[in-house]
């Protein structure tokens, strides 16, 4: 099956079920591989599997969230920021590197993250979500997120598009 973005076939779904166990099976380690050995495997499936999952965040997500599990933050960044390159509308996949990014105490990384989805997408939950880390990171920044959305959206009702 070819890269294509989620329909909510039931063959999509087929398909996500078999990687995932695939990947299960390989986490259970039945060659009895060093545990470098079966991050490696597992890292190779998570990529395998993007070749026909590649427009699904959730499996971008799980292939991250598994890197962290395995104590290399470093890779788990790599892997988000390949995530939100490829699925660049994905909110969801924003706010999460945003929040990891945030964890790791680079709020530079994690204010570009939001500034760079307010360029993007025009959602108010998207500001809401921007607006609370301001005042997570500090409050004399909260001032920031006003200005922006007024400098950008004058003629338009908070709320509504």
């Amino acid at each position: 099956m070819l890269a294509r973005p989620p329909r909510g076939q039931l063959r999509e779904e087929n398909q996500k079920m078999i990687w995932r166990q695939l990947i299960e099976f390989e986490l259970k380690n039945t060659q009895r591989l060093s545990p470098q050995e079966v991050k490696l495997r597992v890292t190779f499936t998570y990529n395998q599997a993007l070749l026909c999952l590649y427009h699904h965040a959730d499996v971008w997500y799980d292939a991250a969230m598994y890197q962290m599990q395995m104590g290399s933050p470093d890779e788990a960044a790599k892997w988000l920021e390949r995530a939100v390159t490829a699925l660049p509308d994905s909110i969801i996949l924003c706010f999460a590197y945003a929040d990891f990014e945030e964890s790791r105490k680079n709020t530079k990384a994690a204010q570009a993250l939001y500034e760079k989805l307010l360029t993007r997408r025009n959602d108010s939950i998207i500001y809401i979500q921007y607006q609370k880390f301001l005042r997570r990171i500090d409050v004399r920044y909260c001032v920031t997120i006003f200005y922006f959305f007024n400098k950008k959206n004058s003629h338009k009702f908070v709320g509504g598009k």
